[in-house]
């Protein structure tokens, strides 16, 4: 059965499709934002480092993130959407028990499984997405891109406020939500997805560019990854140390994807109306500032440096989705799980370099470095300008 649209408000029927994808989005990334902050918890829980801390933010981006490219590659070829159905409940099942592991191993083991459940669903949802946002695929594609932020915003608020009312072990109850989604996308996507095979070879001389710019566009994703999931996993960490609860992390956190969500869905608006490469840039121009002012001033004015920073961002992940499925529209799952998970999944893997400078310099000088970052994203994002993706049209549509 498909979402039937009310012909009296002239909805367009791409809205309450998309809407349906982004609740999928949002409920699926809700869980994986519960490890972070309560990586203070599970540090006292378990006895481990710093370095482990960021081994355990690393699995967890390996596994959400990098295997979206297999599962990209088998949505490229599935006809029934069984990825976005089973996705949301295994993610919800195995980070909601991550309180119950008897060790450290466990816990690792359990938190890989839980990212595998992420990453089914990405690929194909943002699949999805792009055919039925037609000559809308920017906001689409912001308004699938802000689901999943604003879900991953309050993941953090989420764990922590059920921890408040009793302890790590009443998380389970949070994955009642994701069985009611699941069953929701299973009632009304359709059971049949046309796979269409690409009509035109991948490495020749006229789309050399636009590989060229999916490289770069990867790169400046996994920069931004980086420094997104560095201070995701040790904002919490350096609250702790300076003495502020579990929930004054967890807000931290929930400010950098929450603003992140608002930056995606204005930047996928813009995306429909201004050159996606100059939304890129910009974004990273003005990060490092916002994330400088954060490190370096407290209470309010802290809190809106680092929700600038999450938004900006933020505002270029539409923008490098569809840039990317432009550029491959017959393998658009493969080009959203390079720039989604790929990007996500390095970035996140690197955070283990974060936890060991945390542990050899301290939290907050690693942090500084951290700040830094997103201005060598800015000078790579301007060779993007000499690497422009063509226009759609050149390629043939897939909606």
């Amino acid at each position: 059965m498909t979402i039937e649209t009310n012909t009296k408000t002239r909805l367009p029927s791409w809205i309450p499709k998309t809407l349906l994808l982004s609740a999928g989005h949002f409920i699926t990334d809700v869980y994986s934002g519960f490890l972070s902050p309560i990586l203070p918890l599970l540090i006292k829980q378990y006895g481990f480092s710093l370095t482990f801390a960021g081994f355990l933010a690393s699995v967890s981006s390996f596994s959400n993130s990098l295997l979206q490219t297999v599962f990209g590659y088998l949505s490229d070829k599935v006809s029934y959407p069984f990825f976005i159905i089973i996705g949301p409940v295994i993610a919800a099942v195995f980070y909601s028990i991550i309180g119950y592991m008897p060790n450290k191993w466990f816990l690792l083991a359990t938190i890989f499984v839980a990212g595998c459940g992420v990453a089914q669903f990405h690929p194909l949802g943002a699949i999805l997405t792009n055919r039925v946002g037609t000559t809308r695929k920017g906001t689409a594609m912001s308004i699938f891109v802000t689901g999943g932020s604003i879900g991953y915003s309050l993941g953090p608020l989420v764990i922590t406020t059920l921890i408040s009312l009793k302890d790590i072990h009443i998380v389970p109850i949070a994955i009642i939500p994701a069985v009611f989604v699941s069953w929701l996308i299973y009632r009304f996507v359709p059971n049949h997805i046309e796979n269409i095979e690409p009509q035109y070879a991948l490495f020749t001389r006229e789309n050399f560019r636009q590989i060229a710019s999916i490289i770069i566009y990867v790169t400046l994703g996994t920069l931004r990854g980086f420094v997104i999931m560095s201070f995701n996993a040790f904002v919490p960490i350096l609250y702790s140390m300076k003495g502020h609860s579990l929930r004054e992390g967890g807000f931290a956190v929930f400010i950098i994807h929450f603003c992140g969500g608002l930056g995606g869905l204005v930047g996928g608006l813009l995306t429909d109306r201004f050159p996606p490469k100059t939304i890129v840039t910009l974004s990273f121009f003005f990060a490092s500032p916002a994330l400088w002012i954060f490190l370096h001033t407290s209470g309010l004015i802290a809190y809106i440096g680092l929700g600038i920073a999450g938004a900006v961002l933020y505002s270029s992940i539409p923008a490098i989705i569809t840039q990317a499925q432009s550029a491959l529209p017959g393998r658009m799952g493969m080009a959203s799980s390079l720039v989604m998970g790929v990007a996500w999944g390095l970035g996140g893997v690197m955070v283990i370099i974060t936890g060991k400078l945390a542990d050899t310099f301290g939290i907050l000088p690693t942090l500084n470095i951290m700040a830094l970052l997103p201005i060598a994203a800015f000078l790579l994002s301007l060779v993007l300008h000499r690497q422009t993706i063509k226009e759609e049209t050149q390629y043939p549509h897939y909606i």
